[in-house]
Order: structure tokens, then C-alpha cells, then sequence
């Protein structure tokens, strides 16, 4: 298992270097770089004793200062901690090998397209999340009251997830007890440890004929750029558009995971929030290069919701990508658009070029 932590050593007191002040030291091989800036002109050792065993000397411990430490390890586990989801009509059901570990607290399904709460099993094994567990940005722990130690867990959550890189693949993120480091400053010394884990999803593809939903966080959102878009806004994830003076549209592309593909679609719930009054408003999608509207609003103003099934359906290109967006109109005043999210549900189907036996 990779291993990349910080650890913190706080005196009360000031500890001058010498042969009695206490040494970081590492029994499990790795690597720790300490942060040298309160240490001035100070020589600061890493010393190697064997080709698993570090100690940091000669560190200095300023009264009330924090002397942290970044570090990188593989931890040898006879058993690695994994899981997969499979779609359902609900939504995903997870189920997840925890290896060495015995338990985890306050989880997150994290994806490139938002994040979602893992409904967990009682024994621990298994989750599910469907559309109705969606979390906006900053709600990364679910507990109606948080004590401290969750505080410092979402805060731990939005430093990492403000990084839109971090997570490349479904990722399940969860607070677990901490893995034996061989990390060791003193006898005397009170460790605190908060371990958080991330599991990397395997996603299983179901078989014909299964109904699935996909909630936002399994689509991959970006702008729309077809050669007959015209006047389109880029919409920014996290800020949105807007305001905007002037009449225009603004177009995306909702892409399902290739292991859902080939997927007929059934329904699809596309969610906004729109502020636009005085303003015309169409829903629209591209069919064969056209833009058609398959939704009409006047002077919007607040979140709204808009059912489609049928023939308003948009299409599924083959490279599963959905194309929906709103075109203002009129002559009002201002208009602004942001949460854009679009949920959908439909039936794996056998592709066109499988293999029949």
C-alpha cells in the first residue's frame, strides 16, 4: 500500500539540539523530508542505519511550534485493501475488501464529475449510492453535528479535493485506522493518528438487459463545441456563467463511463440553477448537427428541474457522450446559469459488433 502522510511533532517547550533531544526515526524504510524552515542556519542529519531505518537529528523544537514532516512509503500488506461497483437501477452498489483494516468512518465516493455518500452496510462490506446522494461542493461530511475530530476530517477533505487532478477514477475516500508506519520520536511522546485511505474503484460492467442509473458524479461534464453551436458561453464547473448582458446559449456534453456502453437511454433529469428574468429560455440538444429544443421556460428564476423521456430525449452518441443546454432569448436584463447536473437512466444493450454464440 502507497503511504504519504505528514506527521507533526508539537513541544511545549523548547528542545535544544544536543545528544538527549529525541530523534524522528523511521523502522520501515521510506523516505521523510522535514520541513526546515523554523530551523535557520541549523544542520539538520538524515541518517541512514540500515536500508529500512532513518532517524532526522538534530531537528529544533521551538516552545509551541509544530515541526512536521512529509512521508512517503509501501507498506508490505498481505492482503491489499480493494472494491468494485456495479450499476443497478438504484444507482451503484459497492462492495469492498477493507484487507488488514477493521473499520471506516465518515466516507466519500469521489469521481471526476462530484461526489457522492456511501450508504453502508452494517457489517461494513458494502455500500450503495444512488442520485439522491449527491453532495454539493464543501459537503463532505453528511453528520448533522460535527465534533472535532470530523472538522478536521472535511477540512482535510477540501484541501485534497480542491485539486481537480486528485481523482482521475470512481475513488472511495474513508477515515480508517492507521497502518503500523515504524515511525517513533520518544517514550513520553502522545501520538494522535488519523489515517485516511483511498480505494480505487473497479467498475463492473453489467450484462443486457440490466436497467441502470447514473447519477451526475459518473458523468463526465465539459463544454459542447459542434460546428453548428452558435453564441456559446463556457461554463465554468465551479463558478458557472454569468451574468451575462446579452442573448446566447451555453452547451455541454454529459459522457457515461464506456463500461455502460452501449446504453439506450429511458429518462434523463436535467438540473439547474437559472436566473434569468424577463428572459426566454429553451432547453436544448443537437440531433444529426440541428439544435432542437425539447423544453421551453419564461423568465426562470431559482432551480429547476426538467423531466425528459420519450421523444424529448436527447441522443447517445457512440462515444457515449449526451448533449444538453439552455439558449436565452429576449431582451431582459441580465441572466446567469450554475449546478448544472443531469442524472440518467437506461438499459445496457448487446453492441452492434459482439459476438454471437
Amino acid at each position: 500500500a502507497d503511504l504519504i502522510g505528514l506527521v507533526g511533532v508539537y513541544s511545549p517547550g523548547t528542545l535544544e539540539t544536543g545528544p538527549d533531544v529525541p530523534s524522528l526515526q523511521g523502522a520501515l524504510g521510506g523516505e521523510a523530508w522535514p520541513d526546515l524552515r523554523a530551523q535557520g542556519s541549523d544542520v539538520v542529519r538524515l541518517i541512514w542505519t540500515d536500508r529500512d531505518q532513518w532517524q532526522i537529528k538534530d531537528l529544533a523544537f521551538h516552545e509551541g511550534a509544530v515541526v512536521t514532516t512529509q512521508i512517503n512509503n509501501i507498506l508490505p500488506l498481505d492482503t491489499t485493501p480493494d472494491a468494485t461497483i456495479r450499476f443497478t437501477k438504484d444507482g451503484v452498489v459497492g462492495q469492498v475488501d477493507l484487507g488488514p483494516l477493521e473499520k471506516i468512518e465518515d466516507p466519500l465516493l469521489v469521481t471526476s464529475g462530484g461526489a457522492l455518500y456511501p450508504r453502508f452496510n452494517d457489517s461494513g462490506n458494502q455500500f450503495q449510492s444512488g442520485p439522491n446522494d449527491a453532495l454539493d461542493t464543501g459537503e463532505w461530511v453528511t453528520a448533522a453535528i460535527l465534533s472535532q475530530v470530523q472538522k478536521s476530517r472535511k477540512s482535510t477533505y477540501e484541501t485534497l479535493l480542491a485539486d481537480p487532478y486528485l481523482i482521475d477514477q470512481p475513488t472511495l475516500l474513508a477515515w480508517t485506522d492507521v497502518l503500523p508506519t515504524g515511525l517513533w520520536f520518544s517514550e513520553d511522546a502522545v501520538r494522535h493518528e488519523l489515517g485516511l485511505l483511498l480505494i480505487p474503484l473497479q467498475v463492473e460492467r453489467p450484462v443486457p438487459g440490466t436497467a441502470v442509473s447514473l447519477p451526475m458524479a459518473f458523468l463526465r461534464m465539459d463544454n459542447y463545441r459542434g460546428e453548428n453551436v452558435l453564441d456559446a458561453n463556457l461554463y465554468d464547473i465551479q463558478k458557472g456563467v454569468g451574468p451575462i448582458n446579452r442573448p446566447g446559449a451555453v452547451v455541454l456534453q454529459f459522457v457515461i463511463p464506456m463500461q455502460l456502453m452501449p446504453l439506450e437511454l429511458e429518462r434523463a433529469r436535467f438540473q439547474f440553477e437559472v436566473g434569468a428574468p424577463g428572459w426566454s429560455c429553451d432547453v436544448i440538444t443537437y440531433r444529426e448537427g440541428q439544435e432542437i429544443a425539447v423544453d421551453s421556460l419564461y423568465s426562470p428564476n431559482g432551480f429547476k428541474t426538467v423531466e425528459l423521456s420519450g421523444a424529448r430525449l436527447p441522443a447517445v452518441t457512440d462515444s457515449g457522450a449526451i448533449v444538453l443546454g439552455l439558449r436565452i432569448s429576449g431582451t431582459g436584463n441580465t441572466w446567469s446559469l450554475s449546478r448544472v447536473s443531469l442524472d440518467v437512466e437506461g438499459k445496457i444493450v448487446v453492441a452492434d459488433d459482439a459476438e454471437l454464440e
